[in-house]
């Protein structure tokens, strides 16, 4: 983590009696396994991530796998991905916490507790400096809110996290990806127009070849960052959601729907004020990329950018329509940070940087 350097062997955080904390630059077998059966989303439609190993090689540069250990037997993970970011009285240091995890057949231990506890005493109780340990959690999942809340965790920020989808998307002419020697001057455009925001971050995590850009007579007008990502829907919600899914499996016009499919993840998403409208063919040129039919987006409708891309695409302006939105809470830890920073982060629209993708 941030105030660490990570070797090629797990490091042990704790040396109290029973299950224990150990941090790795890498994952185990047994870790990506354990990632791959979480169930995201407690309410409406669930679904499972099948293709970890990708995801973790992407964020090997940032991540760092925590492990629960008990007799040697994984029983818990948890993922930090570092990032550095701006606040009001300077540079910070974040850790965004995803992936929470614990072994079906050891629930109902505390376990989970456990682990936040023991990321949180690690992160911040032994920082040095200025930190942020952050994460999202779905509202409605009292558990996790009660546990973070428990851990002295506070609200930051809440996102819309909303799908969109168009049938038949068309590639532009306009629309090309980000080329190396182009990457400093729109990094230096989105931190003019961007900056302002609650833990802005454009430069560690903008990858090149993620980023597409729309250009008029020459000159970017806009870009986004697009990060594909593999599920599979397990429950369409609801008390019969998971019989549903095993129904709908053998019925045709559903198993497409419900096989294991791509949709593209969004962040970074900036434009010029007269040029909004051009981030449609930016997000039409990812799908067609991708072979994908769903965008999904976490929004900040404090953001102007975002509150107006909220309301066209709800309404169809763009020819986009929506899938389903929900609600997720950044919540977060400082150490380092004096109690005015913090409500001064609070009150900006909140960045959503590539690393904070799962």
């Amino acid at each position: 983590m941030h105030r660490t350097t990570p070797t090629d062997a797990p490091q042990p955080t704790t040396e109290e009696a029973g299950p224990k904390l150990r941090v790795s630059p890498h994952a185990s077998p047994e870790f990506v396994d354990l990632l791959e059966s979480i169930v995201y989303g407690s309410d409406g439609v669930q679904y499972r991530t099948p293709d970890m190993p990708k995801t973790l090689g992407r964020l090997s540069k940032h991540a760092h796998c925590v492990e629960l250990r008990e007799d040697d037997e994984l029983v818990g993970t948890y993922l930090l991905v570092d990032r550095r970011a701006s606040a009001p009285g300077g540079p910070i240091a974040g850790v965004y916490r995803t992936c929470l995890a614990v072994a079906a057949e050891h629930g109902g231990r505390g376990l989970g507790a456990k682990l936040v506890d023991g990321v949180r005493d690690e992160v911040l109780g032994q920082s040095d400096g200025r930190v942020v340990l952050y994460g999202t959690i779905d509202p409605t999942n009292t558990r996790s809110h009660r546990l973070a809340q428990r851990a002295g965790y506070s609200a930051l920020a809440t996102l819309k996290v909303v799908t969109f989808t168009r049938l038949i998307p068309y590639p532009s002419r306009r629309v090309s990806a980000l080329s190396p020697d182009e990457r400093v001057g729109l990094i230096e455009q989105i931190e003019r127009d961007m900056g302002h925001h609650a833990l802005f971050d454009a430069d560690a995590s903008m990858i090149h070849d993620e980023v597409l850009t729309c250009r008029v007579d020459g000159r970017i007008v806009a870009a986004a960052q697009f990060v594909p990502k593999r599920v599979e829907v397990t429950s369409l919600g609801g008390r019969w959601g998971q019989r549903l899914v095993r129904v709908g499996r053998h019925i045709p016009f559903l198993r497409n729907f419900l096989r294991p499919t791509t949709v593209v993840q969004t962040a970074a998403i900036w434009a010029e004020d007269e040029h909004r409208h051009r981030l449609i063919e930016l997000f039409e040129c990812a799908m067609v990329r991708h072979r994908s039919r769903a965008l999904v987006m976490m929004l900040d409708d404090r953001e102007p950018l975002h509150d107006w891309l909220l309301g066209a695409m709800r309404l169809g302006w763009l020819q986009f329509w929506s899938l389903g939105a929900q609600t997720v809470r950044i919540m977060a830890g400082f150490a380092g940070v004096s109690a005015p920073e913090i409500a001064a982060i609070a009150d900006r629209p909140f960045w959503v940087s590539a690393l904070d993708l799962e």
